[in-house]
């Protein structure tokens, strides 16, 4: 529950996302809108007694409006919405505060003139769910596996017959030779491994089968790749590289086993991998060359493996996004948690497949491990472990990210410590010469501690040679 002043300060702040005011004088029907709608969403506060504006209107008969939205919840919503209510004493006047938990079991609909209508939350409007969202809120609930669906347009030709055939030779639970079985056979067992499915008579690829052997998915299913983007400053702008992702997730072998062709989430890597291998630091310990790469690299493996496996592919027109910049690495994947997942939750190792058969292919192909360790261990302890700062996780309304931070290596000095809030403190990059200047020492000498803080990655030149006229230094992080 929360605190008097609690609420006062949500009145303050005004109507959100989460977040509703209503006069006691708003119709049932609109009552029961906005309780399904947060149901069908991230739950919310709806505040009976204040509105629009924030004034406090109040409630004027407690007993007999708090039976008025329990009949709401039960007999106007399918299924039925359980709300928590707590009464406040705000500016003399009495409010309503109701607590609606995201649903675990949506749809929620309101029975509206003998039909079921669906709605959902837009910021601080809430809307008729469309064909796509109603679509999605299904899939959260577990009632459809989207994954398994036919895609009308797709046709068996469609599919990547060399990625079909390596795969279940090479994958590592339960290897299969199909490469000489007769046409029928193999369309009746890729039916059965739902790679396939039958609409009006004719077998078309399901989304699954697409995603990891259609020879360009984004002709079947939209924009199901990964667009990997490099940004030369630490805010998203203009400046920037991107090199857009668009093949099946499977790879294709040599003879032996070896990987031939790479598949989407290899590919992926590789060019994540080449963007920021350009800014790491490189020693020779003997003969031999060492990169210092700023990430560990199993951790971004993970990460952008479970981007594939796990994003809602219900949702079009828009990829996978890894965005690299100069002091981070960010992973978005469209679509919220799942219905029963948390941050906290995630973080604690819970987990929940909302493409189970999808999944089931990538452990096969050992992309995925049995044990399902991801994110509590090979992200957040390792990535600390390694870095010294826990990445962060964050869920919008429509994604799911995971933002990465570089290494630092060793302490800061004074001396260090002082260029570093110079060039924070800057609008733009600066000279050596600006630089030993602010802080009144010899050049040479600001050369010295440049080059160490090159050395711990936090920060860069502006040109590959420093001996530019041209040449400035930024921060990295």
């Amino acid at each position: 529950m929360l605190s008097t002043e609690e609420i006062r300060e949500i009145i303050k702040k005004g109507e959100t996302g989460r977040v509703e005011f209503k006069s006691e004088k708003e119709k049932n029907i609109d009552f029961a809108k906005e309780i399904a709608a947060f149901a069908n969403g991230s739950g919310g506060y709806l505040l009976v007694g204040v509105e629009d504006d924030g004034t406090v209107s109040g409630v004027s008969n407690l007993l007999k409006f708090e039976e008025k939205i329990y009949n709401i919840c039960s007999d106007s919503i399918r299924p039925v919405v359980t709300s928590e209510l707590w009464k406040y004493r705000i500016e003399g006047k009495d409010v309503f505060c109701f607590y609606i938990s995201p649903g675990f079991s949506k749809p929620y609909a309101i029975l509206q003139r003998g039909r079921e209508r669906y709605y959902t939350r837009r910021g601080t409007r809430i809307q008729e769910a469309g064909r796509d969202e109603l679509l999605r809120l299904f899939q959260t609930s577990g009632q459809i596996h989207y994954e398994v669906t036919p895609i009308i347009k797709g046709r068996y030709a469609d599919l990547n017959f060399a990625r079909i055939v390596d795969f279940f030779r090479y994958n590592q639970i339960n290897k299969i030779d199909i490469s000489s079985w007769k046409d029928a056979e193999i369309k009746r067992f890729l039916k059965n491994k739902e790679i396939l499915a039958e609409y009006l008579g004719k077998l078309r690829p399901t989304v699954t089968g697409a995603l990891l052997f259609g020879k360009k998915p984004s002709f079947l299913l939209g924009y199901p790749g990964i667009t990997v983007t490099k940004f030369a400053d630490t805010e998203r702008d203009y400046n920037y590289v991107d090199f857009r992702l668009d093949k099946p997730i499977m790879n294709t072998f040599l003879k032996h086993g070896e990987k031939e062709k790479s598949g989407l989430i290899e590919e992926a890597l590789e060019k994540i991998k080449s963007i920021i291998l350009e800014k790491s630091s490189v020693a020779l310990k003997g003969a031999v060359r060492v990169v210092d790469y700023p990430y560990p690299e199993e951790s971004i493996r993970e990460a952008v493996v479970n981007a594939v496996a796990h994003r809602d592919y219900t949702i079009t027109g828009i990829d996978i996004r890894v965005d690299i910049y100069p002091d981070r690495l960010e992973i978005e994947s469209p679509g919220k948690l799942p219905n029963t997942l948390s941050l906290e939750s995630i973080r604690l190792g819970a987990k929940y497949y909302r493409n189970q058969i999808l999944v089931q292919y990538l452990k096969e192909a050992g992309f995925m491990d049995l044990h399902s360790l991801g994110i509590p261990v090979k992200i957040l302890k390792l990535c600390t472990e390694y870095t010294g700062r826990e990445p962060d996780l964050t869920e919008s309304e429509n994604s799911f990210k995971v933002t990465f931070y570089p290494k630092r290596e060793g302490t800061i000095t004074e001396v260090e410590e002082q260029i570093l809030n110079l060039l924070k403190a800057s609008t733009e990059p600066l000279k050596t010469k600006e630089i030993s200047d602010a802080l009144s020492m010899a050049k040479r000498t600001t050369i010295s501690w440049i080059n160490r803080l090159i050395h711990k990655n936090m920060i860069e030149p502006t040109t590959e040679k420093r001996n530019d006229p041209k040449c400035r230094y930024r921060i990295r992080y």
